[in-house]
């Protein structure tokens, strides 16, 4: 479990897609793209091993990924784009190999997600980018974070003038 929930309410499009990145695809996030290719000047105009690589495109507030596999760069959001939330549910649903704890840790998160799935009721009548969003959290909770919706709801003590919690 992560340290702190994900206030998702509070987030801009910006962060909630590095969340993703980061959390579930396990893909480098930078900053800039000139960040990118001064990581790449100082290897020889190549990118260390780890493709794909993420940033944040402040032209158009877009987040840009660039793979392995094409001399080319992609708008990446999950949120939005089903395509992009099917990488998410590959990334989710993929069998790790390695050690034991590694399978076992896969196999939890597989798991995890198949219930935030399942308990997504109604799912095929979501607008697109609902879906999407939807895919993502499930993602993000199966991989371990605890994501808040919106502001939990703080009940002060009766004994300081407060009623008590509603059942």
């Amino acid at each position: 479990m992560k340290n702190q929930p994900l206030k998702w309410y509070l987030y801009r499009e910006q962060s909630k897609i590095r969340h993703i990145v980061e959390d579930v695809l396990h893909w480098p996030y930078l900053n800039s793209g000139q960040e990118y290719s001064a990581i790449c000047l100082t290897n020889n105009g190549f990118f260390p091993p780890g493709f794909p690589v993420a940033w944040w495109n402040g032209y158009d507030d877009t987040t840009i990924v660039f793979y392995h596999d094409a001399d080319w760069r992609n708008v990446f959001n999950p949120l939005k784009n089903l395509e992009d939330a099917w990488r998410v549910v590959d990334a989710c649903l993929a069998n790790a190999q390695g050690t034991d704890e590694e399978i076992v840790a896969s196999l939890l998160r597989r798991t995890r997600f198949n219930q935030e799935m399942a308990n997504m009721i109604g799912w095929w009548t979501l607008p697109k980018e609902q879906l999407c969003e939807r895919i993502c959290l499930a993602a993000l909770t199966a991989c371990g974070s605890e994501v808040l919706m919106s502001e939990p709801q703080v009940y002060p003590p009766a004994s300081e003038g407060g009623q008590s919690c509603p059942e």
